[in-house]
């Protein structure tokens, strides 16, 4: 009797011990699935939070290009006599944001934000590539663009590493490419059907035909690597429809296109006097170039001719990113100012005849033959063009 009692203890100490360390595994998995829901659900605030904070840093960017668009037009409405410097002005969107909060800040802030605006009226307008002379293009700035993406692609052949990388492409093989992918035309540039080679990839597709909306589209296109998308964005607009340079804002590696000797000491010369002292017309960034005694290579440079010049911006892309812990999203926002045509007011009508005819004669003198002549553009609020998340 004894001895069985033993044997049925031992059985009972056995089952309580197995539904111990049951018990144990089923608790261990339920603080494990409780620790990922909880690190879900903080990720997901984080995130959240973060976008909410790049909000935030968008919506200070528009209030400095608002203060900037008042600042502008009083100038402009003084006639360019008022008494502040143009770098002054530009300053107001063109200084980068810092980090918010500041340090020693005391706000019970989630995170911080931060921003950055920069011109995009220097850039190259990629989108005039579809030659559609119904939207602002035409044969004439569709081969300009091309010579401009050509140039950019020669300049950065000065560079060793993208020389040894890229020495047997021919520029060609990338614009003609972008070109098909943009213009409304279904043939090939130089022979056959545009989405013969994109039909055949594992997840086929077909081109746009079309203007992008967002430059991240490039990666798409046959030939672009994400090397060589990383190294030309930085050039390429989608919002501008011009190919205007404002020598100060223009991207120093397109100067190096321009004059390829240029050394880096020669390039560095250039954006340091357009900090000190901007240009204020493309021709003095010229004689700068060949005049002035810090430029060493520079004698014989001359600018492209097929520019317009741009001596302000109406173009932005603002970068606004925030970040509460680890995570860190990023919008892009495409903005632009319209420029509203001021008219001269017409002079008050004088008595007929005679009177009222020199009345009309001098109005007309002063006003190139136009009472209602036009003064220059008076800026008006901007608008987001586009808006995108960098991911």
């Amino acid at each position: 009797m004894k001895r069985l009692r033993k044997s049925k203890s031992g059985v009972a100490l056995l089952l309580v011990m197995i539904s111990l360390a049951l018990l144990s595994v089923l608790l261990i998995e339920i603080l494990f699935a409780s620790r990922v829901d909880l690190r879900i659900a903080l990720n997901s605030r984080n995130r959240l939070q973060a976008y909410y904070m790049a909000l935030s840093s968008a919506r200070l960017s528009l209030l400095r290009l608002h203060m900037y668009k008042e600042v502008r037009n009083l100038i402009d409405g003084a006639g360019g006599a008022a008494p502040i410097p143009k770098e002054t002005v530009d300053r107001i969107w063109s200084s980068p944001l810092p980090m918010f909060p500041l340090p020693g800040q005391e706000i019970d802030w989630p995170g911080g934000l931060q921003g950055s605006i920069q011109a995009e009226g220097s850039k190259i307008p990629v989108n005039l590539l579809d030659g559609s002379p119904f939207r602002r293009s035409s044969e004439e700035k569709q081969k300009a663009v091309r010579e401009e993406i050509k140039r950019l692609f020669e300049g950065m052949r000065q560079d060793e590493t993208f020389d040894k990388l890229y020495r047997g492409l021919d520029p060609e093989d990338l614009i003609d490419p972008l070109q098909d992918w943009i213009d409304a035309d279904p043939n090939q540039l130089k022979g056959g059907e545009e989405n013969r080679d994109y039909e055949r990839l594992a997840d086929p597709y077909q081109t746009r035909n079309d203007r992008i909306p967002s430059l991240t589209e490039i990666h798409m296109i046959k030939g672009w690597t994400d090397d060589l998308y990383n190294r030309f964005v930085k050039h390429f607009s989608v919002l501008t429809t011009e190919i205007a340079v404002n020598p100060n804002y223009v991207p120093i590696e397109r100067i190096q296109a321009w004059e390829p000797k240029l050394s880096p000491e020669d390039l560095a010369a250039i954006e340091k006097r357009r900090q000190l002292q901007p240009f204020s017309k493309l021709a003095d960034l010229e004689s700068f170039i060949q005049t002035s005694p810090d430029i060493r290579n520079g004698r014989d440079f001359k600018l492209p001719t097929t520019y317009a010049e741009s001596d302000r911006e109406e173009i932005f892309q603002i970068e606004a990113t925030g970040i509460v812990d680890d995570t860190r999203r990023t919008l892009k926002l495409g903005v632009r100012f319209i420029t509203e045509p001021t008219r001269q007011p017409a002079r008050p009508q004088q008595g007929g005849g005679q009177g009222q005819g020199q009345g009309q004669g001098q109005g007309q003198g002063q006003t190139g033959g136009n009472p209602q002549a036009q003064k220059k553009g008076k800026l008006l609020e901007p608008y987001v063009v586009t808006i995108e998340e960098v991911l």
